[in-house]
């Protein structure tokens, strides 16, 4: 899954209401209406375990993932959905 449009100030943002979860990944526990991560098919129950090949296991590491991007710049995403692994 690619995410490819980002903040109006040129900072990058995902636009995902994450949490805590066990084991691998961030949950995802809702997405914010035509968000990048809306638009790219992110949703309620996903984990995001990647962000450009760089694991995540926390909110704050993902937050910090999103952060290296600049504005306007693609990020490929790998979630897990129902027992698959897609990007």
């Amino acid at each position: 899954m690619t995410s490819s449009e980002h903040a109006a100030d040129e900072s990058a943002e995902l636009g995902v209401i994450a949490g805590s979860c066990p084991g691998q990944g961030v949950c995802v526990l809702d997405t914010i209406l035509g968000s990048p991560a809306a638009d790219a098919g992110i949703s309620h129950g996903d984990y995001i375990l990647a962000v450009n090949d760089t694991e995540v296991s926390t909110p704050k590491q993902l937050l910090e993932a999103i952060k290296r991007l600049k504005g306007g710049e693609k990020a490929n995403v790998t979630v897990w959905r129902e027992g698959q692994t897609t990007q």
